[in-house]
């Protein structure tokens, strides 16, 4: 059976619609997007990121390593390009209707396949926007359409879509709320499993199934978990590491619900704390509240980061912290959770809106013995922010 062949049956029978919000949200998204196309002069885009496609037309799947592209006119009915294996997915969590699959044996009829349809819109002699910079973009793909549609003015437009979702609708921060319920399940699971002699790979296992029993979707990173020393290292984490008395365990997790995440930060310690330990962990404390009370619409990122400086200043010779305050969050699929390049830090000019969401990734390491982290994910409001993960944030003491 031919990938048409398989697309027809399907279509032909009955297709439970898996949509993660109404049409009217993802219309209004399009038009959104749509409204800044028209700003920058393109006629169409072709979005290869896997978390934009989502956005505009709430296609997903685990498979995000294979060749998907939305084609978006200004104006008239958008396209999907898809392997033939995410035909159900496209069907099923999609609401696009004009969906061209091609076989996994097959891919070099990507190009002549977009060629087809990007005439069929008479978008010959047209300027196209392109998400060069972004996951699942093809190699030369946009060379080979120039060969075939020599009429076509092809652009980067990788940061387009980005700048339209970074802020959330009310219905989009409701999912990051039930995930940061997900989250912390799995913060919970991993207290309980904490305790002289357990690895640190069955903290994150603990972690996993708290946060996949509280109904989480498949999740866009890991459970990261390191203990002692190893908790000083930056993007290290579990690898079947014993834990004694005495060390620091660090944890991040983010549940996911319709792919949208709510990351946050927590860190145990077995035993009664050091001094050492318990100044580390305040100082992260006070310097997260300082950026949640900072963190306002209308402020920028620079002076929001600049105001959680008096939180760290004066271990700034001590410990490694990488200086980022926050990162935008949302919808995401693996390998993380970040969603596009918007962060709060020093020297960053971006003002706040209203539905930015970050996570605060306020983690302080002294190197060689041990790190504290402790991070929420909020929401900028009219008025100031939202904790979306509000729970107990103070070091555990197992």
């Amino acid at each position: 059976m031919k990938p048409i062949e398989y697309l027809e049956k399907l279509r032909g029978g009955s297709v439970s619609k898996e949509l993660p919000f109404s049409l009217d949200e993802y219309h209004e998204r399009v038009s959104k997007v749509r409204k800044v196309m028209g700003d920058q002069g393109f006629d169409a885009l072709l979005i290869f990121q896997p978390a934009n496609i989502h956005y505009l037309t709430g296609y997903s799947t685990f498979s995000v390593g294979e060749t998907c592209i939305l084609v978006l006119p200004l104006e008239g009915d958008p396209a999907l390009h898809v392997g033939a294996t995410e035909i159900p997915a496209a069907l099923m969590s999609g609401w696009i209707d004009d969906v061209h699959p091609y076989n996994w044996n097959e891919s070099e009829q990507i190009g002549p396949g977009l060629t087809s349809t990007l005439k069929g819109k008479g978008l010959e002699g047209k300027r196209i926007g392109l998400e060069l910079e972004r996951g699942g973009y093809v190699l030369g793909l946009h060379q080979e359409l120039e060969v075939a549609l020599p009429g076509i003015t092809f652009v980067d437009a990788s940061s387009l879509i980005q700048g339209v979702k970074v802020i959330k609708s009310s219905a989009e921060l409701e999912y990051m709320r039930r995930a940061g319920a997900m989250t912390w399940a799995g913060i919970e699971a991993s207290y309980a499993a904490i305790r002289p002699g357990v690895t640190d790979t069955e903290v994150a296992r603990a972690a996993h199934d708290g946060i996949m029993g509280a109904g989480s979707d498949f999740l866009c990173g890991n459970p990261i978990v390191n203990s002692g020393e190893r908790s000083s290292w930056h993007h290290a984490t579990h690898r079947r590491v014993p834990i004694n008395v005495g060390d620091t365990v660090f944890m991040e997790y983010s549940g996911c619900y319709e792919r949208y995440n709510a990351p946050m930060m927590r860190t145990a310690v077995v035993g009664p704390p050091s001094d050492d330990v318990k100044r580390i962990s305040e100082a992260v404390n006070e310097t997260v509240s300082l950026v949640i009370d900072g963190a306002k619409a209308g402020r920028t990122s620079h002076d929001v980061a600049l105001g959680a400086r008096k939180g760290y200043e004066s271990l700034e010779s001590e410990v490694w912290y990488m200086g980022v305050c926050g990162y935008s969050v949302g919808a995401e699929f693996p390998p993380g959770w970040a969603d596009c390049p918007v962060k709060i830090g020093e020297g960053v000019d971006i003002v706040l809106e209203p539905g930015m969401t970050f996570h605060l990734p306020i983690m302080f390491r002294v190197p060689g013995k041990f790190g504290v982290g402790m991070s929420e994910t909020i929401a900028i409001t009219e008025t100031g922010c939202e904790v979306l993960t509000q729970q107990e944030r103070s070091l555990h003491i197992v």
